[in-house]
């Protein structure tokens, strides 16, 4: 609980730092991998967890990298790297909620400020205040 508590912390700063910079520091991503990595490894030890629970919890964050790819960084390889480095942690099923939510809410605002006309189609905003909302309703979902 206090790894996820500590995970959603470090999010809300990178939310905040994307919204003001539009980037996710390297040290901000490296101390959530650093809290992955422990919380990992701690979770395979006492068998809690497998390998194989933690490559595939991987895979939604490998998954926005390639569509980071494909759309030329519509969506960032920050936010790509950012998953990447809380999948341990939240979990594939966690971390995939989080996801759709965070796509659902992030296109219901563009469709409201397109209807509105407060943006053109090539608008973009910071897609990681959406992924912090999602993630806290998927993490309290689970408790």
């Amino acid at each position: 609980m206090i790894q996820i508590v500590l995970v959603l912390a470090l999010l809300v700063i990178a939310a905040v730092e994307d919204v003001r910079k539009r980037e996710i520091s390297g040290a901000l991503l490296l101390g959530l991998a650093a809290v992955s990595l422990v919380y990992s490894a701690f979770s395979i030890y006492r068998g809690q967890n497998t390998g194989l629970d933690v490559a595939m919890s991987l895979l939604p964050g490998a998954f926005v990298m390639l569509l980071a790819w494909i759309t030329r960084e519509g969506i960032g390889y920050g936010d790509g790297l950012l998953l990447l480095a809380m999948g341990p942690v939240i979990g594939f099923g966690g971390l995939v909620m989080g996801l759709v939510i965070a796509f659902f809410a992030s296109g219901v605002l563009s469709i409201i400020l397109m209807i509105f006309k407060k943006v053109g189609k090539r608008y973009s905003f910071p897609f990681v205040p959406f992924m912090t909302v999602g993630m806290v309703v998927s993490c309290f979902a689970k408790i």
